[in-house]
């Protein structure tokens, strides 16, 4: 079975919570994220998080990590989200972070 491969872009990420996928919770299934990409495209340094929401708990990837102005950082390790998670993203400053996520929809078994 082929594998769906998707991409979800958010610009200008602020100081409240941006949710992906657009929002809301994964769908049912298995999904893989295979990459996390994280630009600072303000002119001051910020600081960001990532993390995974499920049961009602946050479960972080990345706390409170500094991206000094102009710079980016990329996530390239797996992670398996389920159906009913979010993955959200958030910066110390408005309008400062631009994100774009890759991952593989329902992976087959």
């Amino acid at each position: 079975m082929a594998q769906n491969f998707k991409q979800i872009k958010h610009r200008n990420i602020g100081t409240s919570v941006q949710s992906v996928p657009n929002g809301s919770n994964f769908p049912t299934g298995f999904h893989t994220i295979i990459g996390i990409n994280m630009a600072n495209v303000s002119a001051n340094p910020i600081t960001v998080s990532a993390y995974v929401r499920a049961s009602s708990a946050n479960y972080y990837i990345i706390k409170d990590m500094t991206i000094p102005s102009g710079s980016s950082f990329a996530h390239d390790s797996k992670i398996v989200v389920l159906s009913g998670d979010q993955l959200n993203f958030i910066s110390s400053a408005s309008n400062t972070l631009d994100v774009i996520v890759s991952y593989v929809q329902e992976i087959s078994g």
